[in-house]
């Protein structure tokens, strides 16, 4: 994909703050595009989001405005609104100088105005190296992906994909990134290496949504997650008793076509109508797996995002390649297919992937 210098420098600095976040033990994504419809136009973008959880599954999620030569008030107020959307995350400005009222005016919204240097000096003292790091060839991939899976594939997953970073209901989030996931399984040889790697994408962004939802557990009896998921996904869509009134509807109806086929002496098997997803047990089993493990999961957590980011250096490796013990390994290649499970809904049809 062409770019032009502006661009291609822009990318290069988001990828070298994502990678000062990984090194600190954060999970990481540049430049994400935010179309909250399907208009050709972008409305705005996060240049960095990282997210990490700690061993109780405290969530320390940290946006990032990047902009190595600009001291622009109108970025710092575009940032302050994704940082009240998103429910207070540290955030960053970050730039190759900071000016002192520009810094002041940081203060006053809680935002850190820090230069390069600086978080770089951050992720040395604090952090650790890493092997896989996201490239500007990366984004520029990802993003001519997105458009190839728009543009030649199904243009409604690339609206619906870019939406998912506008919901903060992390079950909402969920229930959609597998309905998405769904629509994928059928890959054409066109696009097959694009489709493979949103896919990928999609089984991440699963991971986070699962971590999300144990958080929103934490502190609930095991035994009354159960009800409590079930009500959550309940209120997806239309509301719980609008989904009962239709199901009983529906049921009535095809008691009565079941009464008549049987007059008629015809055998037809009537649907089952489901008002939650049928994944919903399963879902509930990873949750309180992850609650139990929750000290382990960010490591998991990070770990597949290693494979993730060799992928995208056609580089591919496996579960036991980064996980450093066999404990480790097999801990972390059962979450990943309970959670592939969930995302076909069933038996886990071969995925290209190395994941498990």
């Amino acid at each position: 994909m062409s770019m032009n210098p502006a661009m291609n420098e822009g990318m290069k600095d988001e990828a070298k703050v994502a990678n000062f976040f990984i090194q600190l033990g954060y999970f990481t994504r540049p430049h994400i595009q935010i179309y909250p419809s399907e208009r050709t136009q972008k409305v705005s973008d996060i240049d960095v989001f990282a997210v990490k959880f700690d061993r109780y599954l405290n969530r320390q999620a940290v946006l990032v405005e990047v902009k190595k030569n600009s001291n622009r008030i109108a970025d710092m107020f575009k940032l302050y609104g994704f940082k009240a959307y998103y429910g207070n995350p540290t955030t960053y400005f970050v730039s190759n100088r900071i000016g002192e009222i520009f810094l002041d005016i940081g203060k006053s919204l809680g935002i850190n105005a820090i230069t390069f240097m600086k978080l770089g000096e951050m992720s040395q003292s604090e952090g650790k190296d890493v092997d896989e790091k996201f490239t500007d060839e990366d984004i520029a991939w990802v993003e001519k992906s997105l458009k190839t899976i728009r543009d030649e594939f199904d243009k409604e997953l690339f609206w619906k994909y870019h939406y998912l970073w506008l919901e903060r209901n992390p079950y909402t989030r969920f229930f959609r990134i597998q309905h998405i996931f769904t629509k994928t399984k059928v890959i054409p040889e066109n696009v097959k290496a694009e489709v493979l790697w949103f896919r990928k994408e999609l089984f991440i962004e699963a991971f986070l949504a699962h971590l999300d939802m144990a958080n929103d557990c934490i502190g609930i009896e095991a035994e009354k997650i159960d009800r409590y998921v079930g009500e959550k996904f309940y209120d997806i869509g239309t509301p719980k008793e609008g989904k009962l009134k239709i199901k009983q509807g529906v049921d009535n109806l095809l008691s009565i076509l079941k009464k008549f086929s049987e007059e008629q002496n015809q055998s037809i098997e009537w649907p089952t109508i489901e008002v939650i997803p049928k994944y919903l047990e399963n879902l509930v089993s990873l949750i309180k797996q992850t609650i139990k493990n929750a000290r382990y999961v960010n490591k998991y957590f990070l770990l597949n995002d290693h494979i993730y980011r060799a992928s995208l250096h056609n580089q591919p490796i496996s579960v036991d390649t980064v996980a450093k013990y066999s404990v480790q390994a097999r801990g972390l290649k059962d979450t990943n297919d309970l959670i592939l499970r969930i995302l076909h809904d069933g038996p886990i049809m071969h995925d290209f992937n190395n994941f498990v």
